[in-house]
């Protein structure tokens, strides 16, 4: 028999699971497919290929509170606490670059490859955004939390997203 799935990773997959959906209903109306590599990931996402796409919600941090969301400096043992946890979602996908030619010459993208992949990055962050605020409106008054600004990913090699980070209140 398998132990119980811990509170902290519940939250993650129904985070990953919320914004899988919004990717999966961009896909059926035309868009990108929803990214091969999906899942949660413990620490930071590796970025090998992001050509197929990426969608990966961790936990950043776990912290202890008594004035939801911010975290006790110090407490004493009589004190009423409740955990906290930082979560990051998030989708890559591949973006235009420039492309070395031998000799130092170099090939830059298109305005028209550009433009098209912002398209489809601001797609992804707009379905990243509504499946993380369909997630956390089905909790109600189960659980507090709160939701950052949506962030582009540092760009690494040919990839590029977004990702944004909530604070939930562990109950």
């Amino acid at each position: 028999m398998a132990p119980p799935t811990p509170l902290l990773f519940a939250i993650a997959q129904q985070l990953h699971d919320g914004v899988a959906a919004e990717l999966a209903a961009v896909e059926t109306a035309g868009g990108s497919p929803v990214p091969a590599r999906s899942g949660i990931v413990h620490g930071e996402p590796t970025v090998e290929d992001c050509c197929d796409g990426m969608l990966w919600c961790r936990w950043v941090s776990e912290f202890l509170t008594d004035d939801f969301p911010n975290e006790v400096g110090t407490w004493r043992a009589c004190e009423s606490l409740v955990a906290a946890a930082v979560y990051e979602v998030g989708v890559m996908r591949c973006v235009p670059t420039v492309e070395t030619k031998g000799q130092g010459r170099v090939k830059l993208p298109t305005a028209e490859a550009l433009q098209a992949s912002a398209l489809e990055l601001a797609i992804d962050a707009a379905a990243l955004m509504r499946g993380v605020y369909a997630t956390a409106r089905a909790w109600k008054r189960d659980r507090l939390f709160v939701i950052d600004s949506l962030q582009p990913t540092p760009e690494e090699g040919q990839c590029g997203g977004s990702f944004v980070t909530l604070t939930v209140q562990l109950r």
